[in-house]
Parts: structure tokens; sequence; C-alpha cells
């Protein structure tokens, strides 16, 4: 069985849930559904925590960390 299904419409929605996603780096997210959007949302949770992961080692490494921050993904589980 294929994870997206034409008849849900998932492909529709994917690149923006994906892309909002890790824009906005949610500490929950609820899905209602059939699932057909769980993998993607899994994965862009984990693309969101390594760029946040990579943004904190760019800021304490410069001189701007005293007059910047970063949004904390604490919710987002590791794997």
């Amino acid at each position: 069985m294929s994870l997206i299904r034409p008849d849900m419409r998932t492909e529709n929605s994917i690149e923006l849930l994906y892309t909002l996603i890790q824009m906005v780096r949610p500490r929950t997210v609820i899905e209602i559904g059939a699932g057909d959007s769980t993998r993607f949302i899994a994965k862009a949770l984990q693309k969101a925590k390594q760029a946040w992961q990579q943004d904190k080692k760019l800021l304490e490494s410069s001189t701007w960390e005293k007059r910047t921050a970063l949004l904390d993904p604490s919710g987002i589980p590791e794997n």
C-alpha cells in the first residue's frame, strides 16, 4: 500500500505542510486523519531540528550571540 493515496488529496498539501513545519518548528504536531502525512511530518520535524542545531552552532561562533535568540525545538523527539 502506498503512503500517498491519490483519493486522499495528500499530494496537494505535502509540500506546504513540510515547509510550514520547518519554518514554524512546532513543539507538538497532532495529525488527524488516515496518517498519510505522518512520514512527511516526521521528516520535516527531523530536518527542522537539524537546521536548529546548525543555526545554534553558527550563532555561538559569532559576536551576535548576546543580541539574538533561537526558537528551541526541545519538543521535537530525537528519532
